[in-house]
């Protein structure tokens, strides 16, 4: 999920990925109530790769596998959705998507929030 979001990020608009939900221009592209969450979303934390080496040095136990199934899913669900809201052609292409049924999985996850 971070390679996904660091890639993403850096190709369209050459910041990291903690920047990407974060900055004003990006997440104005989408609406109100969607930006406050999103703006809030844990995966930032969660996939953040320069703070998980400290806790991993400190700790012996990278931050990614402390976390559970449940904690997981929502990460990759906050990241598709993030992703589908900045451009779902993008993940409709990527998901390879041809009946649409992907992509109305992610449309209802949007809904929910």
């Amino acid at each position: 999920m971070r390679r996904v979001l660091e890639a993403y990020s850096t190709f369209n608009f050459k910041i990291g990925i903690k920047d990407l939900s974060t900055n004003k221009k990006i997440i104005g592209r989408l609406e109100n109530s969607h930006q406050k969450y999103f703006e809030n979303s844990m995966y930032r934390f969660v996939l953040h790769g320069e703070s998980h080496t400290g806790n991993k040095v400190q700790y012996g136990v990278d931050f990614y596998d402390s976390l559970n199934v449940t904690q997981k899913q929502r990460t990759a669900k906050d990241v598709l959705m993030f992703l589908y809201l900045l451009d779902h052609f993008h993940v409709e292409r990527h998901l390879n998507d041809k009946n649409g049924e992907k992509c109305r999985q992610i449309e209802s996850w949007i809904k929910e929030i």
